[in-house]
């Protein structure tokens, strides 16, 4: 669980994207940012992954802001996973895309079979463990993203368009997931859409 505390926060590129926003996201909320394509929601996913930097203001977590300090940095992420809204896949197999966070992170090998086996069961991808992750679906790359993102429990999980390209049977899929994974751990979730609906 992670607390989110955005104070008077601004960001530009060759124009200004977002302009003083302030947020508090409570720990273990679901917190969904909804708005038009090019409302700036991808921006602020990326800012709270670390990716960017604001250009004024700040963002705190658990009421610590995350200075420049790459320690610091590198912690929150460890904690963090993200899914893109056009997730790019490794030339590898399912099983290899969805167990490389835990890899990374050093965890033993027996553990990094476990959950990936765990997870993939959950996501109904166990079938296609062994298939090139570059060779499925548009959904079926939704959900291996989405697989990839909570092998590690995140103590925040970002999601960016997350049912985009998906059907039905995956769209409701990926939202039981991000509920039980919220009840069971407790995990802070944003999501961005442009859907009413999600």
């Amino acid at each position: 669980m992670i607390h989110i505390r955005i104070e008077n926060l601004s960001f530009s590129y060759e124009k200004e994207v977002l302009k003083d926003i302030s947020i508090e996201i409570k720990a273990g909320q679901i917190f969904a940012l909804i708005g038009p394509v090019g409302s700036g929601k991808t921006t602020l996913l990326r800012l709270l992954n670390l990716l960017d930097s604001p250009s004024s203001g700040k963002i705190c977590f658990d009421d610590v802001e995350i200075s420049s300090s790459p320690s610091q940095k590198l912690e929150m992420r460890r904690k963090t996973s993200l899914v893109f809204q056009k997730p790019v896949m490794f030339n590898a197999s399912v099983f290899d895309n969805v167990a490389y966070p835990l890899k990374l992170r050093n965890y033993q090998r027996r553990h990094v079979r476990e959950m990936t086996e765990r997870v993939l069961e959950d996501t109904g991808l166990i079938e296609l463990a062994g298939r090139n992750a570059r060779a499925l679906s548009g959904g079926e790359v939704q959900r291996v993203a989405f697989a990839r993102a909570i092998v590690t429990n995140p103590h925040l999980l970002l999601l960016d368009e997350p049912t985009a390209n998906c059907d039905r049977t995956t769209i409701n899929l990926i939202e039981q997931l991000t509920m039980k994974l919220n009840h069971e751990t407790g995990t802070t979730i944003v999501l961005a859409t442009h859907a009413m609906d999600v």
